[in-house]
């Protein structure tokens, strides 16, 4: 039999907004938690048939089937705190949310205000919700405030790892050896962790260290657990060691120090000390080429707890590839000697080194380009005009060569000797070229063709537009740039006039255009000059008749020089139209009148040539 008991006014749906507006002057709070192992029973889960209600002191028996509708007040907790369940949400019921229930949980409706029902979820962690209780049988409701939170702390599993000895423990990934860390609403709760380290003494296991380390995974909510990972440091067998390849280094600064050489290993790291093993080795030295050894590196591995013991011998080559460095000499141009074609020439000592050998142990070689044989520094060698290529080899001990080249330039100085064709005098339309007025010749010691090449300075002459002088200036070049030049004058000149032609003779009217546009142009041409000057002047010769006149008009044509000839057309003006003259009309006069021809009138007339032709009467 549950006994339940309750206090207080009936709450009735008119009493609900009342409840409302007091809901959060109550003081007093109720905490109810949930956790991973206990459940928050539902009360409407039990079969409940009957039941005792107390009030006033007095009990009251019901069961299920009795329809007995107490008349007491329904009253809900005003503050409740829930904490989420393993599983990140937890149920409100009437049992978490009622004071003294007055029936069975399934008589009771719970209603989270907004789109929850009647369960809270890690949504709403650290959130208050308003959650409606209401009472099946009599209609009551109340209110109470629900604060959401969490008190299940993160799970952490830890379990033991074997690393190998020579691990470097700082650089350990100590989580990735976290079996796992979960929490019911933190996804992804902050971890931590710290460690200490055991040396242990020699043992079956071939254990050396003892790592502790110890995790604590925080939620967001503040809730902590810890657990203990033990991780073992384990020592190899001595078979699994690894000895390190033989190894070429250059003798450039050579470093033979097994941290670059390489020296023996366990899981691709070194072994140490805290591993329980010795290693050391011993070298012994074989010379070879000035340069270049050969390291026999003797390596000893012991087990301090068992005395196995294994060796090897590492070959360590230490080789001189290098070759030397060589600086050729600048490039020079050296002179021919008197009267010869040909230069003495020293071979120089250029500037070499080598990283692995003595400047002095270096092998010079000369080669000559077109001198047969191999030079070396000192020797002197003869060298024709232009230019030779000089290859320097060094070789060193370990017969590693480099090879450079430099240029010698044999100059001839002496300029080549020119003569050049005479002076000459042509005519305005000759040609100039050299094929015409002369060709200069030269002659050199070393250049069996110096090449001539000229230029020409125009100069106009005096009055002459086509006539000028040419100033050739002839030049010889050698094959060394050795010049001479020379200087040669062509005339030209234009002594012939054009030849004209003038228009023929003719005979116009005197009403007609005397201008060569209706009488003729003469034409002219020259074999210096494409267009000479063609101008007129006129003689007038007068004939019987004013009207009529007889035109000399010389044709003149001159060219660029000045050069002219003439010729001379004749134009005849001629007047063969007589005068047309008009009458005075008839008339008759008085015996007595005069008859001049002031009175009977006066005739008129015109002339096409004639501008005032004379009347006369008879």
């Amino acid at each position: 039999m549950e006994t339940i008991r309750t206090s207080g006014a009936i709450l009735s749906g008119k009493n609900i907004a009342i409840l409302l507006a007091s809901l959060f002057l109550v003081a007093q709070t109720f905490k109810l938690s949930a956790h991973d192992d206990k459940k928050i029973i539902d009360p409407g889960t039990r079969d409940l048939k009957n039941w005792t209600i107390c009030w006033e002191g007095t009990e009251h028996r019901m069961d299920s089937n009795s329809g007995y509708e107490p008349d007491m007040a329904l009253s809900c907790k005003p503050n409740v705190n829930v904490s989420l369940g393993q599983g990140g949400y937890a149920v409100l019921t009437a049992l978490l949310l009622v004071n003294a229930p007055a029936y069975p949980a399934n008589l009771y409706t719970v209603d989270i205000m907004g789109p929850l029902h009647d369960t809270v979820y890690c949504a709403q962690l650290g959130q208050d919700v308003m959650v409606m209780v209401t009472e099946v049988p009599t209609g009551n409701a109340c209110m109470s405030s629900v604060h959401v939170e969490d008190k299940l702390k993160p799970t952490l599993v830890c379990m033991s790892d074997t690393l190998p000895c020579n691990v470097d423990i700082p650089s350990i990934n100590f989580e990735s050896l976290l079996e796992s860390v979960s929490d019911n609403c933190d996804a992804d709760p902050a971890i931590w962790y710290s460690y200490t380290i055991q040396n242990l003494p020699c043992n079956a296991n071939g254990f050396t260290q003892i790592i502790s380390v110890i995790w604590t995974a925080t939620d967001q909510s503040g809730n902590s657990s810890t657990c203990t990972d033990i991780v073992y440091l384990k020592k190899p067998q001595i078979s699994q060691i690894m000895f390190p390849a033989n190894i070429t280094v250059s003798c450039v600064n050579a470093n033979i120090d097994p941290s670059v050489t390489g020296e023996p290993t366990y899981n691709g790291e070194p072994i140490s000390s805290t591993c329980q093993i010795i290693v050391y080795h011993s070298d012994q030295v074989v010379p070879m080429c000035n340069g270049s050894q050969k390291i026999l590196r003797l390596w000893t591995v012991k087990d301090w707890c068992n005395s196995g013991t294994m060796t090897h011998v590492q070959e360590i080559l230490i080789r001189d590839n290098t070759p030397p460095v060589l600086i050729c000499p600048n490039n020079i141009t050296v002179s021919t000697g008197p009267l010869v074609c040909t230069a003495k020439y020293t071979l120089p000592f250029p500037q070499v080194s080598d990283a692995c050998s003595n400047a002095n142990m270096i092998d010079i070689d000369f080669f000559v380009s077109g001198v047969l044989g191999i030079y070396s520094p000192g020797d002197m060698v003869i060298l024709g005009v232009g230019t030779t290529v000089i290859t320097i080899r060094a070789t060193d001990p370990c017969a590693n060569s480099s090879m450079c080249s430099y240029m010698v330039t044999v100059r001839d100085i002496t300029p080549p000797t020119i003569v050049c064709p005479g002076n000459v005098t042509v005519d305005c339309n000759a040609s100039t070229a050299p094929g015409n007025t002369g060709t200069a010749v030269a002659f050199d010691i070393c250049d069996a063709a110096p090449t001539v090449t000229y230029s020409d300075i125009i100069v106009p002459t005096v009055n002459c537009a086509v006539g000028y002088i040419v100033m050739r200036v002839w030049k010889a070049t050698d094959h060394s740039g050795n010049m001479s030049t020379c200087m040669q004058t062509i005339v030209l000149t234009d002594n012939t006039p054009p030849v004209i032609s003038c228009p023929p003779n003719l005979t116009i009217l005197c009403t007609a255009s005397t201008a060569p546009a209706n009488t003729g142009n003469a034409t002219a041409s020259d074999h210096c000059d494409a267009t000479p000057t063609v101008t007129f002047s006129d003689v007038s010769i007068g004939a019987s008749c004013p009207q009529e006149l007889t035109i000399k008009r010389t044709w003149k044509a001159t060219d660029h020089c000045g050069n002219s000839s003439t010729c001379v057309q004749t134009i005849f003006v001629d007047d063969n139209l007589a005068p047309v003259i008009t009458c005075p009309p008839n008339i008759s006069i008085e015996c007595s009148a005069s008859i001049d021809p002031s009175v009977t009138g006066t005739a008129t007339a015109t002339d096409n040539c004639d501008t005032t032709p004379n009347i006369t009467f008879t």
